[in-house]
């Protein structure tokens, strides 16, 4: 699919349908259900709605994380009528086990509404409940959707800008972004998922690094905090709805992260890292970078929130 077939596609008001059907097995399941939110923020849809455990790394805390920062919304709380678009990323198991976690209503009420809802799942035979054939196959349908087809289409267009996706098997656009901003920053190409996780603290000006404070911090009055057994858990499962990750290969690096909070916890505090010698190679990346598309302007901006680094500064 081309970039600006794409945006053809999902410009009419009404409920669209995108599937992100994986290969699994026994030895490397992989979760993923959220990977392709970040490509959604980028069309459009900064709201978003999905069961609030995906966001959590303590089962027993208020508090929600996502790889950006997009304005969450809980089900029960979408505007009837809606106003405003809105993704409602979900699967079967909600769906079918969890009546209060069916997108039925929401989606009824998106047929009838100037605003557009897609809705996301893990197989092209997602089924609402109550109904007696996929979603994919409702007359109310305004456009179905492959993920496969979409990230294919930011491939295709950061090629057209000049510049390439550097990591091997990942969907996960903002993943591939920070990879991006790493390899025109440092000079150094990463292609591995598991080489990136672990450069990512070399590279506090990278934007998923505010995350893993966020993460790392919240809750406690200075410093960082450390995660128990359970919690490890799941940090491990919420890196894993994002990322291609294995079972081993998201303990590993939910594991090695917790060490680094306790080990460094200045990494965390997001005035203390402005020191930190890679923030020099940011601002002198910075310095040099001549804005020309989206992609250099999104560059700047995550550098300079980074760095502190005004609008009308140069180093």
């Amino acid at each position: 699919m081309k970039w600006d077939n794409l945006n053809r596609t999902i410009r009419q008001p009404g409920v669209y349908f995108i599937y992100d059907e994986l290969n699994r097995s026994e030895k490397r399941e992989k979760l993923c259900a959220l990977r392709k939110y970040p490509a959604l923020l980028r069309l459009g849809w900064d709201r978003m709605t999905c069961p609030k455990s995906w966001q959590k790394v303590d089962q027993w805390s208020t508090n929600q994380f996502e790889l950006e920062a997009p304005q969450f919304v809980h089900m029960d709380n979408v505007e009837i009528p809606p106003e405003r678009d809105l993704a409602a990323i979900s699967d079967q198991y909600y769906e079918n086990k969890l009546p209060l976690f069916s997108l039925s209503s929401i989606i009824n009420s998106y047929t009838r509404s100037t605003a557009r809802m897609i809705v996301g799942a893990g197989s092209k035979n997602f089924q609402i409940k109550g109904t007696t054939r996929p979603l994919r196959e409702m007359d109310f349908l305004r456009g179905e959707l492959n993920y496969r087809h979409v990230y294919e289409a930011f491939e295709d267009r950061y090629e057209e800008l000049g510049y390439r996706f550097p990591i091997n098997h990942s969907m996960n656009v903002f993943i591939q972004e920070n990879a991006l901003l790493f390899e025109e920053v440092s000079g150094n190409r990463i292609d591995s998922l598991l080489d990136f996780f672990e450069i990512l603290p070399k590279a506090p000006y990278l934007p998923l690094w505010r995350t893993f404070s966020d993460i790392f911090s919240t809750g406690v009055q200075q410093g960082t905090r450390i995660l128990d057994e359970d919690q490890r858990t799941e940090f491990s499962k919420w890196l894993r709805r994002r990322v291609e990750l294995d079972y081993h290969q998201g303990r590993k690096i939910a594991t090695g992260f917790n060490n680094l909070s306790r080990r460094q916890e200045w990494l965390f505090n997001p005035h203390s890292r402005r020191d930190a010698r890679a923030m020099n190679e940011a601002r002198s990346y910075l310095d040099s970078l001549q804005v020309s598309n989206s992609i250099e302007q999104q560059m700047d901006s995550w550098l300079r929130q980074a760095t502190g680094v005004d609008g009308n500064q140069k180093y």
